[in-house]
C-alpha cells in the first residue's frame, strides 16, 4: 500500500494492520467460523500483540 492511500485511509479513521496468518478460508468452499477462529488463534500464539 502506497503512502498517499495509507494517509487517506488514516485520515478517514480506518485502522490498518499487517495480517500474516492464512486461515485457508479462501481455499475451501465451506470453512466453518470455528475452524477459521482456531487457525487464527494457532497462528498468533506467542506473537507480540496477540489477542
Amino acid at each position: 500500500m502506497k503512502k498517499p492511500l495509507r494517509d487517506a485511509l488514516a485520515k478517514k479513521g480506518f485502522k490498518m494492520w499487517d495480517w500474516d496468518v492464512d486461515t485457508l478460508d479462501w481455499k475451501y468452499n465451506r470453512t466453518s467460523p470455528s475452524t477459521i477462529t482456531s487457525r487464527v488463534k494457532s497462528g498468533i500464539r506467542g506473537k507480540k500483540g496477540q489477542l
